[in-house]
Parts: C-alpha cells; sequence; structure tokens
C-alpha cells in the first residue's frame, strides 16, 4: 500500500466532489481492485499503447469490466525506471503498473497533484514512487458510471 504524503492537501483537492468520486480520488495507486468490487465483476487492464517518450515509457490502458462490456477509466501513465527488473516488467506489458508495484511489495508514496472535471468526466493526476520507478498517471473517470450521490440524498 502507498503512504499518502500530504493528506490535508488531497482533502483539500477532493473538497467538493461527492463521498463516491472522492474515494475513487484518493485510492492510493491502482484502483482495479477498488473498481472490481463497485462492479461486483472483474475489472482488468487493457493496454492501448506504450512506448519511450524521451526519457519516460508513455503508457496509455483502459481499464475494463469486460462482463458489463464497459471501460470503466481510461489512464495515461509517464514512467520513468531506474530499476532494471522494473523496467523488464513494464515493458512486457503482462501486467497492470498497480500489480507490478504490489508484485515486488514494495514502499510507495502517493501524491495527489492535481483533480478537476471534464466534458463528462472527473479526473485526477497522481505521481507514485518506489525504488527505482516514477509513476505520473492521469485517470479519467466516466461521470455516469460513478453517481453523484451526497448524504443527504438516501430515503
Amino acid at each position: 500500500m502507498a503512504e499518502i504524503t500530504d493528506q490535508a492537501q488531497m482533502l483539500e483537492k477532493l473538497a467538493g466532489f461527492s463521498p463516491l468520486r472522492r474515494l475513487l480520488l484518493a485510492v492510493p495507486g491502482t484502483l482495479q481492485s477498488t473498481l472490481s468490487a463497485y462492479f461486483g465483476h472483474p475489472v482488468t487492464v487493457a493496454v492501448l499503447s506504450q512506448g519511450p517518450q524521451g526519457a519516460v515509457i508513455r503508457r496509455a490502458v483502459n481499464l475494463v469490466c469486460e462482463t458489463l462490456g464497459m471501460v470503466v477509466v481510461r489512464a495515461v501513465t509517464d514512467i520513468t525506471v531506474d530499476d532494471p527488473h522494473v523496467r523488464s516488467l513494464v515493458e512486457t506489458q503482462a501486467m497492470g503498473l498497480g500489480q507490478i508495484v504490489a508484485s515486488l511489495e514494495a514502499r510507495t508514496s502517493f501524491e495527489l497533484e492535481d483533480v478537476g472535471r471534464g466534458a463528462g468526466t472527473f479526473w485526477r493526476r497522481y505521481r507514485l514512487e518506489g525504488p527505482g520507478f516514477t509513476y505520473l498517471i492521469r485517470e479519467e473517470f466516466p461521470m455516469i458510471l460513478y453517481a453523484d450521490v451526497h448524504a443527504g440524498d438516501w430515503s
């Protein structure tokens, strides 16, 4: 599990989002298990593209709930890797980036850099760092899949 570097700053950035959206935006690292629980079906990572962009590796993925036939998150990651073993795991594209971190049992830090709303989406940009690697990730969530319910809305 990643350690959140500045919880007060993160909570300030999340002001104005509903409880569910705050939870999704604040998950420190991989969303795959959280989204699998939310949808009640496995969520998998589909790599759309991956390649060098100067000194980093850029990877674009969809998180997909195949059972329901939906893309539940889109993500683009800039990966900086100093560790050859981690580089090999990234280059094979056999695992999601969060799964790589879990398989390494690496202690990581999580910094939520920015959040916002777009046309039909809400998004986050965060940094996940561990020994020999840094991920800078931007994830977009389709608003329609994550109901904007507030505590006072329950009857």
